[in-house]
């Protein structure tokens, strides 16, 4: 038997039809799920990795598009990730028995009803080197106590007046570690 999809039609355009035949439908294996919970996950995977020809090559990251249709656009052209293929699964993976399908270009893993959900990969030693940036602009931007307050300061009396750029300054405490001083001035 086969399973029929009605897709409903746009203005102007004919209805589509999606045939799967039954044997194109995948069988699951329960015995290999329960196996792989009881080996190390008995509360259930939150996240399953990604079985890859070359997983000491690359990184992973699942990106969502539904909330954000531009999202895979910034993935590749403003954060350098690529589509994970089918070709870049392990031999004897298919997408199916790791919780994916393939989009209508017919290599690219995605999941979900319209299938907003991408992997991606990147090359593990230019994700480090993206990691190690970000690190170092986190901590460049780790002023002095006085120096965040300043800057705090100096937001709020661009919004909001100097009355208000007083009272931050005042009563702004800066906290953490590196601080001391009883509002982080050093």
């Amino acid at each position: 038997m086969d399973t029929t999809e009605q897709i409903p039609p746009k203005r102007g355009r004919k209805p589509r039809v999606t045939v799967t035949p039954r044997a194109e439908v995948v069988e699951m294996d329960i015995d290999d799920v329960i196996q792989r919970r009881l080996a190390g996950q008995p509360f259930g995977a939150r996240t399953t990795a990604i079985p890859l020809k070359e997983p000491e090559r690359w990184a992973t990251f699942i990106a969502n598009s539904l909330a954000d249709e531009n999202n895979h656009y910034r993935m590749v052209h403003e954060f350098g990730w690529v589509p994970l293929t089918v070709h870049d699964l392990a031999d004897g993976v298919t997408p199916q028995s790791i919780g994916w399908q393939v989009k209508e270009d017919g290599i690219t893993l995605c999941r979900g009803a319209r299938g907003d959900d991408i992997v991606y990969k990147m090359d593990k030693r230019r994700r480090e080197q993206i990691q190690m940036a970000k690190t170092q602009a986190n901590k460049r931007g780790i002023g002095s106590a006085k120096a965040v307050r300043e800057e705090a300061a100096n937001a709020a009396a661009g919004q909001m007046g100097s009355d208000a750029a007083d009272f931050v300054y005042k009563g702004l405490t800066v906290v953490g570690e590196d601080r001391e001083g009883p509002l982080g001035a050093r």
